[in-house]
């Protein structure tokens, strides 16, 4: 990865990040990227702004390689033994060439040409591996980050699994990143509360992020309320920053799939054509107040790194 020393470095405008004041400048590789991992929880945006970015000339779209359904059904590949697999230097040998075939790409050791059309990957399942993926392969990374409370509200109505488990049996997660909240863990995996489940999913994919934001400042962490808000200036910086090509054909479907004349809450949960700017804060009437107290007090302190207190009903 190019360092912020590097010649090829330059600022550009920025949206927020992490809700710290806009003036804050993020600096990215502006050379065409060898690839693009866009990742973060599930339900926090993913689908939307890989679907965004692979519209730009010369991409690529890779939906989710990691989660096992696509894994076998569309990569025809064997499964993966966990779901949110956490890669790294321990466990490559084991995974690197399966991995390369699915993304198309060569890791950066091995020294091969960059393919000519840049692979958008777009993968929530990947979120723990994120930051071996980066290295390995030489990817920018966009992070997602979406507000707990729609988080939580989003995977019940969807009644998605979020048991804890899922951590707790991949023991080199634990010991790298997670050790600090081992008893927690196991306490909400024994309690039939899903609300309090989701949550405490939300904790563990955003206290990872927070290490991962550290050690890589060069990766774009964007909260999904701020690119929800004004989408169109939001996209055109993230593909300056990216160093993709942003055509008028692209600024019209992103325009296209952010109207506010699209449903807040489509039919479907994968179609990605919404309202933004109304889906934002559709979750303040979901819950209880007595349930969102809830949320809060198992995510925090988490959450203030990313949310303010205005920021919660």
């Amino acid at each position: 990865m190019l360092k912020k020393s590097d010649s090829k470095w330059t600022s550009l405008a920025t949206i927020p990040i992490l809700g710290q004041a806009p003036s804050r400048l993020v600096t990215m590789n502006v050379d065409k990227p060898k690839g693009i991992l866009v990742t973060g929880a599930p339900r926090s945006g993913t689908s939307w702004v890989g679907r965004m970015l692979a519209l730009a000339p010369h991409t690529t779209y890779l939906h989710e390689p990691l989660n096992n359904r696509f894994t076998v059904d569309y990569f025809k590949e064997e499964p993966f033994p966990y779901w949110f697999m956490y890669l790294n230097k321990q466990n490559q040998h084991l995974y690197v060439d399966k991995i390369s075939r699915m993304i198309g790409l060569s890791p950066v050791a091995e020294g091969k040409a960059t393919p000519k059309s840049i692979p958008v990957i777009k993968d929530p399942i990947a979120v723990f591996s994120a930051d071996w993926l980066a290295q390995t392969y030489d990817l920018e990374v966009v992070f997602l980050i979406r507000h707990p409370g729609a988080f939580v509200k989003s995977i019940m109505t969807l009644d998605w699994n979020t048991k804890p488990k899922m951590f707790i049996r991949q023991q080199p997660l634990m010991e790298a990143f997670l050790s600090d909240y081992e008893t927690e863990l196991k306490k909400y995996q024994n309690l039939d509360n899903k609300l309090a489940q989701a949550a405490m999913m939300w904790k563990m994919v955003y206290h990872v992020a927070d290490i991962f934001r550290k050690q890589n400042p060069n990766w774009l962490f964007i909260r999904h309320e701020d690119l929800s808000k004004d989408p169109a200036p939001g996209f055109k910086s993230i593909y300056s920053q990216l160093g993709l090509e942003y055509t008028h054909e692209v600024a019209s479907s992103i325009a296209s799939h952010s109207s506010q004349k699209n449903p807040t809450q489509p039919e479907h949960h994968w179609d990605i054509k919404r309202n933004s700017q109304d889906a934002v804060n559709s979750w303040f009437e979901y819950f209880s107040s007595n349930q969102t107290d809830e949320i809060r007090e198992i995510v925090e302190p988490v959450s203030s790194i990313f949310y303010q207190d205005n920021e919660w009903p």
